[in-house]
């Protein structure tokens, strides 16, 4: 029971660590809404459950045996921080510019969060390093297992994820006001796009 309780509790501590996931999604709730936060949070479950997949195959393990592998995927991932947040400050710029018009909530905010969680090597090496130690001595299925436990671990840190976007909109909705917050959060996006960027990369 012991057993089963530190892994509920584990599950809910990683689920509110500050971190890039958790900041994509606070970032882009406030900046569009609560339909486009909950998109985020299906869009990180699903790219968490490829983290999960690998862990439970034991191909994370190549990530700690190759820096290459490690620093491809570390680059590939910065490099479509730094490159979403130079495009929604653009975006910015355009509709500041009374070029075109602004869409309160973009079709792509499941893809991207998707990109941006399969991107993450470090998610891989969580998984690898968490999962393992919950798995019963006597699983005789060890792979189905380990996938088993990293689906439910998700699941539980995705419904911390749902509940930090109820409380952020929240929060837009009573204490940033009806004036420009669309805009201000827009810009906050693309910010913390860049400086995950280059925490990514040269972190």
């Amino acid at each position: 029971m012991g057993h089963y309780i530190l892994f509920f509790t584990s599950c809910l501590v990683f689920a509110f660590v500050p971190g890039p996931a958790m900041l994509y999604t606070i970032s882009r709730t406030v900046a569009e809404g609560k339909g486009a936060g909950f998109r985020v949070v299906v869009g990180i479950f699903c790219g968490s459950q490829v983290h999960v997949i690998i862990a439970a195959i034991g191909a994370a393990s190549l990530l700690l045996t190759s820096p290459v592998l490690f620093n491809i995927l570390r680059f590939a991932g910065g490099g479509y921080f730094l490159y979403l947040g130079l495009r929604k400050l653009y975006h910015i710029w355009v509709e500041g510019a009374g070029v075109g018009r602004k869409a309160s909530v973009r079709p792509s905010s499941f893809k991207e969060s998707l990109l941006v969680e399969v991107l993450n090597p470090k998610s891989s090496l969580f998984y690898l390093a968490f999962i393992p130690q919950f798995l019963p001595q006597e699983a005789a299925h060890p792979v189905l297992m380990l996938f088993v436990i990293g689906t439910i671990a998700n699941f539980i840190m995705s419904l911390g994820d749902a509940l930090i976007v109820l409380i952020s909109s929240i929060i837009k909705k009573h204490l940033l006001g009806v004036g420009n917050y669309e805009r201000h959060g827009q810009l906050a996006v693309a910010i913390i796009f860049l400086v995950l960027g280059g925490v990514v990369i040269f972190g």
